[in-house]
Formats: C-alpha cells, structure tokens, sequence
C-alpha cells in the first residue's frame, strides 16, 4: 500500500539554471494530483529503503541521466506518455533519481508540464538545455548530447553513486530477473563479485520493423516484440552499441559525439553478459526508414515478449 503524500509535506524550490526540484529523501511510494507513482522510491538504499543512503556522501545509489526532445516533426512519434512509461520503468528497475535534459527548441515542446509530477515529488532534476546554453540550438544533436554529460559530472557527479546513460527509446533488461529493483540488485551483486568496477557496458538488442508496431495500443516496450538474434557491443569501445551504467565521481567525462562508454579514471570497465542483464533498445520501424518490413527484415528478427511481464505489472499499477 502507498503513503499519503501532500504537495505541502515540501516546499518547492527553485534552484538556479532553471532547475526543479525538492527533497525526495523521505517520500516513499508517492501520490501527487491523483496520479500514483507505484515504483518511486520503492528501491531506494536509504531510511525508506533497504541499504545505506547516504554512505561515502551519496544522495542516491542509482540514477539515470537523460538528453531528450519531443517534437512534432519525429517520424518515430515518441510523445510525452513514452517518457512517462520510461520514467515509470526505471524507477521499478531501481533507479532512484533521473537527471532529465529538455532539449525542446520552443516552449510548446518543453515536458516541464508533463513531467511535474515527478518534478515536484523531487524523484526528477529538471534543466531545460537551451536555457543553459543559449543560442545553441543550431548546434546539433551531438552538442546537445555532449553539453548535456559534461554539465551532469560538473554539477551532480557527487550526489549518485551509480548512473545509467539511456535514451528514451533505450531500456536496461534482465532476461533473468523481471522483478523490482533488478537493475540495482545487478549493480550490488556487481560490486561484491569486482570490488574495482566502475563502470557496466550493458549489450544492445535491436526491436525491429513493423511502422504500425506488434501490439496496438500497447506501451513502447510492448510494441516492438521482434529482435534481432544477437545483441551488438559484446566488445567494450567508445564507437559501439554499449550504453554505460557508471560511477560518476571515477569518471574522467565523456568522450565527443559517442558518449557510449565513459572516460574512467579509476577501476575497471565490464561488459556484461547479456543473458544477465542487457539494453533493449527499441528502434523500431527506424531500420526501413518508416516503410514496411522488408524481407530482409523478417530474415534477421525472432519473437522476444520476454519483458511483457513487467509492462503488464506496470500499466497495472500506473
């Protein structure tokens, strides 16, 4: 059962550079204007949780930092409910805290709104990234993506101990455990096999084909249930298909325009085995440039639902 949770319980503040946020330290399984947040906090490793918040100075033992633009002219439709569903899945995987970088052009395309829900219980940092470089909006995505890594070591790499680098299209998966809290449980286990590690390089699976999707109506990770046979990145290397899972505070930064692996300046750098734990990253339709499948296409997929257990414990309880 959750707790009762009152927008008054926290004052909230604003904090320079156009960031949102409030104490989330004590809010356990919150509700906010009617809309339940089953997973947030649930995992967390502090006084609320089942470890120790707070241990070598961490605010937070896993978090997840984002780049990420919703606009009307992507022809992969990724709309404000796909970041929720995003959201929602990785605070049941065991992140605790996301650092989310609006890169809207305009304020039409700003999530602000959207997203402050999770703004306002402090589970979400939010920066719009054009406010903190302005003018830099003929840059390009690279810039963007760049700008954004740099400005999270510089300003937060202290706070969390463990974080996550996905898209919104891109989500961790264990094809071993389906259960709350497995991508932290992963990272703990992870630490107490190699006491050195500082970074996780998790494997890429491709979702593929089918514009329309495999499910109707269905969330992101439910409409896409057509993979590829291998995944891609079992070698570890900036230039690969790995996103990393990685320790702030040991890294050197990030390295220009392929920010798939992080600059280490201390332990070592694993990838892990993908029947463990694996990235699915959901590309959908993108491989035929939005036309139907192709042969081609149905030659190189096999059906996978694997992850279908945890969208239907979510919808159920969002």
């Amino acid at each position: 059962a959750s707790h009762e949770w009152s927008v008054k319980s926290f004052a909230r503040k604003l904090i320079g550079d156009g960031i949102h946020q409030v104490d989330s330290a004590s809010v356990e399984h919150p509700d906010i204007g009617g809309h339940h947040i089953p997973y947030g906090n649930r995992c967390a490793t502090g006084d609320s949780g089942h470890g120790p918040r707070g241990v070598n100075g961490f605010k937070y033992y896993l978090g997840a930092v984002i780049v990420n633009r919703v606009f009307d002219d992507d022809l992969f439709h990724l709309t404000t409910y796909d970041c929720k569903q995003w959201i929602e899945y990785m605070f049941y995987a065991g992140v605790e805290h996301i650092y989310w970088y609006d890169s809207a052009h305009n304020y039409n395309e700003s999530q602000e709104a959207g997203l402050s829900k999770y703004i306002e219980l402090g589970l979400i940092t939010y920066h719009r990234f054009h406010q903190l470089f302005p003018g830099s909006l003929v840059r390009g995505y690279h810039f963007e993506q760049d700008e954004t890594y740099r400005h999270f070591l510089d300003k937060y790499r202290g706070d969390v101990k463990w974080v996550a680098e996905l898209d919104v299209d891109e989500y961790p998966f264990s094809p071993k455990d389906r259960n709350p809290c497995f991508l932290s449980t992963i990272i703990q286990e992870f630490e107490q096999n190699h006491p050195r590690v500082s970074q996780i390089l998790m494997q890429c699976m491709f979702f593929l084909g089918n514009p329309s999707g495999d499910l109707q109506n269905g969330w992101l990770i439910e409409k896409f249930q057509r993979r590829k046979h291998e995944t891609e990145g079992k070698t570890a290397g900036f230039f690969s298909r790995q996103k990393p899972i990685f320790r702030p505070n040991l890294s050197w930064g990030v390295t220009t325009r392929d920010p798939h692996m992080f600059r280490m300046r201390e332990g070592d750098t694993f990838v892990e085995e993908a029947d463990r734990l694996r990235m699915n990253h959901y590309w959908g339709s993108r491989i035929t440039n939005f036309g139907p499948d192709t042969p081609q296409v149905q030659e190189m997929v096999e059906l996978d639902n694997s992850i279908q257990p945890i969208a239907d414990a979510l919808k159920e309880e969002t």
